[in-house]
């Protein structure tokens, strides 16, 4: 019993030195399996081969056809265009143009939520996202056949690091 304490003593000292060197950004203490994925993200970034964009970047893009009353339903698929190509510093994730895929995850008689989760570039890379949702409400008295227009923009918020390939 007294050897189990005095471990823990040290342990208690060192562990406060120890998790200061293994924090992300977010402040977050990491686990020796994750700090293994960091490093192996590190090692491949310094190759060139892939790269971080860091969560809270923002992604403009543009309707490509009209949700209407009798497609927006839940698990439904929506495509939006990008607006103008987008990347990180001197790294382009997907040039203008490039589809983004999102669902439909919630759907009542006076709102509706979309999760976008994919960006689709021309070389058929996809790149997997998180993004926060878009919510959508309406009147509940608006009898409308279109309730979002072909063409209606929308600024997608990341809300993880997207590790990729750059787009060449």
């Amino acid at each position: 019993m007294k050897n189990l304490i005095i471990v823990l003593l040290i342990f208690a000292m060192i562990s406060p030195a120890y998790a200061a060197k293994i924090k992300i950004k977010s402040g977050h203490k990491i686990d020796a399996a994750q700090e293994a994925v960091v490093k192996l993200n590190q090692q491949a970034m310094e190759k060139n081969d892939v790269f971080v964009v860091p969560r809270g970047r923002r992604i403009y893009s543009r309707l490509n056809d009209n949700i209407t009353r009798s497609n927006a339903m839940n698990g439904n698929i929506i495509t939006t265009q990008l607006m103008k190509d987008w990347g990180y510093k001197a790294n382009m994730v997907a040039p203008e143009g490039s589809l983004v895929k999102g669902v439909i995850t919630k759907k009542s008689a006076t709102s509706m939520e979309i999760k976008f989760d994919t960006i689709i570039r021309p070389d058929n890379v996809e790149v997997r996202i998180v993004s926060k949702p878009i919510i959508i409400t309406s009147d509940k008295d608006a009898i409308q056949s279109v309730l979002i227009p072909f063409g209606t923009e929308f600024t997608i918020q990341i809300i993880n690091d997207v590790i990729t390939k750059p787009y060449r």
